[in-house]
């Protein structure tokens, strides 16, 4: 006797599990292409549990060791982000950084900070202790002196999560967006990779699942 014929709730090319600010753009990116796309978020709106707590900072990208990919992508991140704005409507002050040396034993770290800096191609500055109060009177009187990395800048997590969500290009391939309910189940087989979520739902995606 043959098996039943499994029934799909739908069928798509690409999921993506996770509506925070990485699947967002995951979303906007693909909904460029002719691909049939599900945005899957266990909470009840985007960017509400990572996105939501961090930072809300857009590193220059001195940090990094020099010649990793996370130097290589933070930099070019960097460089991309004023336009990347723009484009959602999203406000972003490019107000720099200053990472400060307190005591005498600090100064070498942001003296190779300065070094990584110049290596990854990112403009900065160091401060001298009267410099760096000039910029910011606020600071304790026991800085020593101060990494000035005017490309550093700020942005609102939530918001620039839910312009990515919604602003993507407009067409019959835009993503839906579907909320879990409490559990997901992925079986991977031979040629796609079936999805099961909440109390019933399946669907059946080609080989692109992005977490």
């Amino acid at each position: 006797m043959g098996s039943e014929k499994q029934k799909y709730s739908d069928v798509y090319d690409c999921v993506i599990i996770g509506a925070g600010v990485i699947g967002a753009a995951a979303a906007r990116t693909l909904s460029r292409y002719r691909l049939r796309l599900l945005l899957l978020e266990r909470e009840n709106d985007v960017g509400l549990i990572t996105s939501a707590a961090n930072s809300a900072i857009v590193h220059s990208g001195y940090d990094p060791t020099p010649g990793s990919l996370k130097a290589k992508m933070n930099v070019a991140g960097n460089r991309l982000f004023p336009e990347f704005c723009r484009q959602l409507d999203v406000d972003l002050k490019m107000i720099g950084s200053l990472t400060l040396a307190t005591d005498d034993d600090q100064i070498p770290v942001i003296e190779e900070l300065a070094a990584r800096a110049a290596q990854n191609g990112v403009p900065v500055e160091i401060l001298s202790r009267d410099a760096v109060l000039r910029r910011e009177p606020n600071l304790t009187p026991e800085v020593r002196c101060a990494l000035f990395a005017p490309t550093a800048g700020i942005v609102n997590p939530f918001e620039l999560t839910a312009a990515l969500a919604e602003k993507v290009p407009g067409s019959l391939f835009c993503p839906s967006f579907q909320e879990l309910e409490n559990t997901l189940r992925v079986l991977a087989q031979p040629g796609d990779i079936i999805l099961t979520v909440g109390a019933g739902d399946v669907y059946k995606v080609g080989e692109n699942l992005v977490k």
